[in-house]
């Protein structure tokens, strides 16, 4: 999620994912694939939400993906680090991890605890190295908002990985965004993740993207207008505004996976 809106019952979702790919496996666990499964999911905050039940929640989605690099946003630095311990504990998946919070929550949001940090969180199969965390410059009136990035291995390749939770505000995105990929865009392997609160078309995502060497992981989604059969939504309103971005990697093409844990879906692709 990213603006304060009413929430769509978990139903919704899936309604939403009648024509579902069939890669996502939406019966059970998705087959392991050769390469290394990159995935962002937005987790969602919302007032009414038990942290604790919602973590057991996020593990039976994510143990169905198995991903090796999994980037969550709304996310409490408590609730990662007990998000990886149900995986491990339950579900036989073990993963590092590394908190991305942007600021402290002033309530008690998400059953967060007042005064907790919030923002993003990465899992990942393989350790992390010179991880940092940085607040856009121009912030919305609601929330603050950044980004963590890391160096990890990816398909055999040492890559920096973005994921971020940008603001949805017309003024504010486009400023995020070329923020995010003016150091996105520095080095050379790297993978954007997150929930941008936009659509793949969106122009000024375009421009900063292909300044910046990155192709949308699923080829259909560059097309102008994106082509419906493949580029299809990750949140329950209908849109597609969660994003896997790929530099120095050929795009795969994507998977969804519905989760009644979240009003987004569960967004991966596989790289080799």
């Amino acid at each position: 999620m990213g603006r304060s809106r009413p929430r769509r019952a978990a139903g919704v979702v899936a309604v939403l994912l009648v024509g579902v790919l069939a890669s996502t496996g939406v019966g059970g666990a998705q087959p392991k694939a050769a390469g290394t499964k990159v995935v962002t999911w937005n987790l969602l905050s919302d007032w009414g939400i038990d942290g604790n039940k919602k973590i057991a929640d996020w593990a039976a989605t994510i143990a169905r993906v198995q991903p090796d690099v999994l980037g969550v946003q709304e996310v409490c630095n408590w609730q990662l680090v007990k998000l990886a311990k149900e995986l491990k504990d339950k579900h036989g998946l073990s993963y590092y991890q590394q908190a991305g919070p942007v600021h402290e929550k002033d309530q008690a949001f998400n059953g967060c605890g007042k005064g907790k940090k919030y923002g993003q969180g990465l899992l990942s199969t393989k350790p992390f190295t010179a991880a940092r965390t940085v607040e856009y410059t121009k912030t919305g009136p609601n929330e603050r908002r950044g980004y963590q990035v890391v160096r990890t291995e990816v398909a055999g390749k040492p890559t920096r990985v973005f994921n971020t939770h940008t603001d949805y505000l017309g003024e504010v995105l486009p400023a995020q965004l070329k923020q995010l990929f003016a150091d996105a865009g520095s080095g050379s392997n790297a993978i954007v993740l997150g929930d941008l609160n936009t659509e793949p078309d969106n122009k000024k995502l375009r421009e900063y993207a292909a300044a910046a060497g990155f192709r949308d992981a699923e080829p259909g989604c560059e097309k102008s207008p994106p082509d419906q059969q493949t580029c299809k939504p990750t949140h329950s309103k209908g849109t597609r505004i969660d994003h896997i971005l790929l530099k120095g990697f050929t795009p795969p093409g994507t998977s969804r996976l519905p989760s009644e844990a979240s009003d987004h879906l569960v967004l991966g692709a596989t790289v080799s």
